[in-house]
């Protein structure tokens, strides 16, 4: 796992974990996908968790969670963690991904392509038309932190 520093990426992190910005603006597409890609490394690991069930977040992800208001999100992969089918895989691919009437489809492969599971989300308002949490080993990171 290659470790990283990016000044941009920690301040990004940092005002979201402090509330210094108050804005009530909401990012775009392009400039959230632009944030996200300059995510190296993590400086840390921020748990997320319910019901017992937990999963650890980057930085990245936790910047997504924060920002995009999506705990909901990691709630939903997280409440997946103790069945057969995505537990026996150390490495996960879950994917969002909003269809053409609007709801949106949250499906987990096996790192193989494979689906393994799928769940219809009927109303989201999360910014961005296709995201992808990668899990290795119990800790999500997005692909530039990896």
């Amino acid at each position: 796992m290659g470790w990283g520093f990016n000044a941009s990426a920690l301040f990004y992190c940092h005002k979201s974990k402090t509330n210094i910005d108050m804005e009530t603006k909401k990012r775009t597409e392009k400039e959230l996908k632009q944030i996200l890609a300059g995510f190296i490394g993590t400086s840390t690991y921020h748990l997320h968790e319910i019901g017992g069930l937990q999963l650890r977040l980057t930085d990245g992800y936790d910047f997504v969670r924060r920002e995009c208001n999506a705990f909901w999100l990691f709630d939903a992969i997280v409440s997946y963690q103790n069945t057969r089918e995505v537990t026996q895989n150390y490495y996960q691919v879950w994917r969002l991904k909003k269809q053409k009437n609007g709801t949106w489809l949250l499906s987990c492969e096996d790192g193989h392509f494979n689906v393994i599971l799928k769940q219809l989300i009927e109303y989201s308002d999360f910014p961005l038309r296709k995201f992808t949490v990668w899990i290795v080993n119990g800790v999500a990171i997005l692909p530039g932190e990896y």
